[in-house]
């Protein structure tokens, strides 16, 4: 591994274990993977939102788009932990999914489960 990649590397590993948010600026750092599909009854978003429960994610309907956006928070696992490799992106996200013409806002509902969001 070049000397650049190791230090780049070191460097980010002493951010997640200090504590310090790897958000460092205010655009998205990340953004989930969607499915988007229609059924006779629904139209229907997931998102891959691992780790994130409801608190974490906002759902918003303006003029027939979609907007999801939310955040993915550094926890480490105990004080005593230190991590030597993370693969998982944090900070914040923003998806934008148009919405057909006959999507009915007043009958949207969100669902956030353990594995993945349904909007």
């Amino acid at each position: 591994m070049p000397l650049v990649q190791s230090e780049i590397n070191q460097l980010n590993m002493r951010l997640i274990n200090s504590g310090i948010s790897w958000r460092l600026s205010k655009s998205p750092a990340w953004a989930p993977a969607a499915e988007v599909y229609e059924t006779q009854d629904a139209y229907v978003i997931n998102l891959e939102l691992p780790g994130l429960g409801q608190e974490d994610v906002k759902v918003t309907q303006t003029n027939n788009i979609l907007t999801v956006r939310g955040a993915r928070r550094f926890k480490k696992a105990s004080e005593e932990s230190t991590y030597h490799n993370s693969e998982r992106i944090y900070g914040s996200f923003e998806r934008f999914f148009p919405l057909p013409g006959n999507v009915q806002p007043e009958r949207m509902k969100n669902k956030i489960t353990a594995h993945a969001a349904r909007v």
